[in-house]
C-alpha cells in the first residue's frame, strides 16, 4: 500500500495535481524445491485484488502502479532464496501480475522484481 506525492507543481496552476492512492492484497501457494544446501527455489501461483484512485500526471511520466477502480487477477512468480549464513538470507522475487481493471474493462501485465535481505 502506498501513496505518491508530486511536490513540484509551480507554473502549472491550470492543471490538477497528479495523485495516486492504491492498495493491493495478494495470496499465493508456494512449493519449496531445495536445489542444494544453501539455495531454495519456491515457485508460486496466486491471486490478488486491489483498489486505486489515480489522477494521471501532466507529463509523459507513467506511474507503473497507477490504476483507477477495482482490479483483480492471477499472479505467477517464484522466490529464489540464498542462505548466506545461519541467520542471513538473500531472496530474489520476480512476480508477474495480470491485472483486469473492472472499471475500465482492460487488462495489463506488470512484472515486479523484489530483493530482500533477511537477518
Amino acid at each position: 500500500m502506498y501513496k505518491s506525492f508530486n511536490f513540484n507543481v509551480n507554473g502549472f496552476s491550470d492543471l490538477p495535481n497528479p495523485s495516486l492512492i492504491s492498495g493491493l492484497v495478494s495470496s499465493s501457494l508456494y512449493r519449496r524445491l531445495p536445489l542444494f544446501g544453501s539455495f531454495s527455489f519456491l515457485p508460486n501461483i496466486g491471486a490478488f485484488a486491489g483498489y486505486g484512485d489515480y489522477t494521471p500526471t501532466y507529463t509523459s511520466t507513467n506511474l507503473r502502479q497507477g490504476f483507477d477502480g477495482f482490479v483483480v487477477g492471477p499472479t505467477f512468480g517464484f522466490d529464489a532464496s540464498f542462505r548466506l549464513s545461519h541467520s542471513f538470507y538473500l531472496i530474489a522475487t520476480p512476480e508477474y501480475y495480470i491485472r483486469y481493471n473492472t472499471t475500465n474493462k482492460n487488462s495489463v501485465g506488470t512484472l515486479l522484481f523484489n530483493v530482500q535481505l533477511n537477518f
